[in-house]
């Protein structure tokens, strides 16, 4: 009952704060977000102008996506904003500029005039391109290596196959094609062959690309070429096609909304708490960014004292700060955090964000499916704090960051698909992992979260990383916790479940804990390190079971850093099990494609047998 009486408490007294500031905060998010240095131009938002149909358009097309279960990595927006191009893709803006026709230069109105007017032009580049422009969008996050004549097509491809399944689209894709026809009667180069298209516009994309008539002279042929096979065009497999290119489409995604969690997280000193992600140079920087952006501490330094000492007892409640990380929408976050905590029922409604948690949450933290009274205040509390932080600073600290941070975010992805993807295709040549979900947040300095796999998806958080050191452990720990991702099914092919383990009190949980991280870093060695100086220097400062590599004296350094009573003659003779007989004798775990000695398998159970 004293415990429940604290609990209340703080949660009473969070909750006051929260009514006592929340005026205060709102006001000061409405002075300071002015502050922020803009991205690009301003444009106008089509959902407050009157072709606002446009944005529903492209909500609809982003939902069709996500209902194939690929996850976006953002949610692109539509600009109403006439640029010389006409109409195109802004990676950096996460937007497509969409054209108005009466703002268009004199020589390309006179060009339309020509070629249907203001209709044509309403339906090319106000209804259709609008479309392909985010398939493009889709290209670029997911690593499509085509040439840029079968990424044409294939954007091409993916909006006809969309819009046939709307209402009235194959009225309008007809319409489109007869002006289309016209155009290219009139424009096209009549000498150029059918089959010297796509070489020539892959030979002179450069060129083309800086006169926007020409260009558009060849994406009109492609589109006739598209329309001419739209009974064959299935739009859920163009886009497992179009991400299907890459051995593992990875979702990269920077959002305040998804690592919120993380942030509050790294304010929580939880000493009695093995995996806990305390950071006072990161709780610095965000007094410092306080200042800068002159928002107040109003609860989080109030408050993290208080909720330290009772989550360092009840820990399993802190498991909270993940949730973020699950849902793109804070709305859909706050809903989350009700549903777990027993405030609110399960409903039609709320089914959706209930069956995202039931998949990538609570298989890992079933402790939540029946919280104790004083776990579930205390969970109210943290929930309440999250909630705080993100409306009242962290939107504005990540807007204030914003192109910085998502040029970081990019050139993770480029590294990522480059250098780590071919290491993770070595360890999973059955593709048991279909895609890769990324969540990067300055708040995780030198530390990675995974979770579960679940229906072949791979979810981790790692390091946003601001210069070239950390980008290399950026890349090294999402690496080692999708490698996480697949040698903890060790537990599950053994027939142990998560919950069993404790990493606690339970010298049997922490021997099974650094067994199947070692087999991760052996892993990542095995596929990466050997073939990488830069990765393998890293690599050896950064990760252990150090007896793989032969170094004795850093292992019992690390061991005993990590706290973990385990002695180097047990992990050096594993060590001997899983490096002999490598091809015979062995089998595949979880079909992997990771080979583990049936020597080594046996070992495993006899440790996790052992009192």
């Amino acid at each position: 009952m004293v415990g429940i009486g604290f609990t209340n408490l703080l949660a009473c007294h969070i909750c006051k704060q929260m009514k006592s500031y929340r005026h205060l905060g709102l006001l000061l998010l409405v002075i300071f977000s002015g502050c922020r240095p803009a991205r690009l131009p301003p444009p106008r938002a089509l959902d407050s102008s009157p072709q606002g149909t446009l944005n529903k358009l492209a909500n609809d097309f982003i939902l069709c996506v996500e209902q194939t279960g690929l996850d976006l990595p953002y949610r692109p927006e539509l600009w109403e904003w006439t640029r010389p191009g006409i109409i195109s893709w802004m990676d950096d803006g996460h937007a497509v500029a969409v054209p108005k026709f009466c703002e268009l230069d004199q020589k390309t109105t006179e060009s339309f005039a020509r070629l249907g007017g203001r209709h044509f032009f309403n339906l090319a580049f106000r209804w259709f391109f609008p479309v392909h422009e985010l398939a493009s969008f889709l290209l670029i996050e997911f690593n499509f290596q085509g040439t840029p004549a079968q990424s044409e097509r294939l954007a091409n491809d993916l909006a006809i196959a969309f819009f046939k399944t709307q209402p009235g689209g194959l009225d309008k894709l007809t319409a489109l094609g007869d002006y289309i026809a016209k155009a290219v009667t009139i424009c096209c180069q009549s000498n150029l062959a059918q089959e010297r298209i796509d070489s020539y516009f892959n030979e002179n994309f450069d060129r083309l690309s800086l006169d926007s008539l020409a260009y558009r002279t060849f994406q009109w042929r492609f589109y006739q070429d598209s329309l001419k096979k739209i009974d064959r065009l299935d739009f859920a497999k163009l886009v497992k096609q179009m991400t299907g290119q890459s051995r593992l489409p990875t979702a990269v995604m920077l959002n305040a909304a998804l690592d919120v969690g993380f942030h509050v997280a790294a304010h929580l000193f939880l000493p009695d708490v093995a995996i806990t992600l305390f950071d006072p140079i990161y709780i610095q920087r965000v007094k410092t960014a306080r200042k800068n952006t002159m928002i107040p501490d109003l609860l989080l330094q109030v408050q993290r004292g208080l909720l330290s000492k009772r989550l360092n007892i009840l820990w399993q409640t802190h498991r909270l700060v993940r949730v973020p990380a699950i849902f793109h929408d804070f709305d859909a976050t706050k809903t989350a955090f009700k549903l777990l905590l027993g405030e609110v029922e399960v409903s039609a409604k709320n089914q959706h964000i209930q069956n995202r948690l039931d998949t990538h949450f609570l298989p890992l933290y079933p402790a939540f499916r029946n919280l104790s009274p004083s776990g579930q205040l205390l969970g109210q509390a943290l929930a309440a704090v999250i909630e705080y932080e993100y409306e009242s600073f962290y939107k504005t600290f990540h807007s204030s960051h914003r192109e910085k941070w998502d040029w970081s975010r990019r050139k993770f992805r480029t590294r990522w698909y480059a250098e780590i993807v071919p290491a993770i295709a070595a360890l999973d040549p059955g593709r048991s992992i279909k895609q890769a979900v990324i969540v990067l947040s300055p708040a995780l300095r030198r530390h990675g979260k995974s979770f579960r796999i679940q229906n072949g998806i791979a979810r981790v958080a790692a390091l946003l990383p601001e210069n070239p050191e950390e980008m290399i452990h950026a890349l090294l720990y999402a690496f080692h916790e999708m490698c996480h991702g697949i040698s903890d099914q060790l537990i599950y092919e053994l027939g142990y479940q998560a919950q069993q383990i404790s990493y606690k009190n339970d010298d049997k949980g922490k021997k099974l804990h650094i067994l199947i991280e070692a087999i991760a870093n052996q892993a990542m060695f095995e596929s990466l390190g050997k073939t990488n100086p830069e990765f393998q220097e890293s690599f050896l400062t950064t990760f252990g079971n150090l007896a793989w590599l032969g170094e004795q004296d850093l292992l019992r350094k690390h061991t005993t850093l990590a706290g973990r009573n385990l002695s180097s003659d047990l992990l050096l003779q594993l060590q001997k099990d899983l490096e002999s007989n490598s091809n015979e004798g062995s089998r595949q775990i979880y079909t992997q494609g990771l080979l583990v000695p049936e020597k080594a398998l046996g070992r495993l159970r006899k440790i996790l047998s052992d009192n």
